[in-house]
């Protein structure tokens, strides 16, 4: 159990990524929708509002070039070709000025360009605190590898959200260790992560 990242903790890295990798192939309109349900993440509880936000994801799956919507012209404006409710419009025209800023924020520094995109994504001080680790990380490993480009970056993400890798964020899951939680079972951690606990008994591993 404390091998693994906090729900919290993949849940944002695994929107973050998700920008990432469409910002690092923006013509394709798969990652364009799958933004925009991390976009409208917060009405998953909500089953009559996700099924729409389901409906109008799988039009912006099917949209042949992703830049008549991003950056529409005269004539040339997906959103005037597709059939939608004025609220749907009206919630497609906020996701493109989104788009927008965000594929502008991918001429910044890694870190900057993760904090631009988790302004738009989290509200919460602690999404945003853990936004600015993570920015924090991503730049670091972008100074070891410099050849690497946003598809590698965002996969470090993707590798925190999958949980194959631990990541500490500042949820009290991650500050705090409840030991009555996990009372008669055996739970294995670092010898890091052990320090302080105070068990009555350690086994030690090789």
């Amino acid at each position: 159990s404390l091998l693994r990242s906090t729900l919290t903790t993949r849940q944002a890295a695994g929107a973050l990524a998700n920008l990432l990798l469409y910002l690092a192939d923006p013509a394709a309109a798969p990652k364009l929708a799958r933004v925009y349900e991390v976009w409208r993440r917060d009405l998953r509880e909500d089953k009559e509002a996700w099924a729409e936000v389901q409906e109008v994801s799988k039009l912006l799956r099917r949209i042949d070039r992703v830049e008549d919507f991003v950056w529409p012209r005269a004539g040339r404006d997906w959103l005037d070709e597709v059939e939608i409710d004025p609220d749907q419009r009206a919630h497609l025209e906020d996701f493109r000025a989104l788009v927008q800023r965000w594929q502008g924020a991918v001429l910044l520094p890694i870190d900057q360009a993760v904090l631009t995109l988790a302004q738009d994504l989290f509200s919460e001080p602690g999404d945003l605190a853990l936004a600015h680790k993570l920015a924090v990380s991503l730049e670091q490993i972008a100074q070891q590898k410099p050849e690497w480009r946003l598809p590698e970056l965002a996969n470090e993400l993707t590798v925190i959200a999958r949980n194959e890798r631990r990541f500490l964020g500042f949820s009290e899951e991650d500050s705090g260790f409840d030991p009555d939680k996990y009372k008669g079972q055996v739970v294995v951690a670092t010898m890091h992560k052990a320090k302080g606990l105070e068990w009555d008994r350690v086994y030690l591993l090789s």
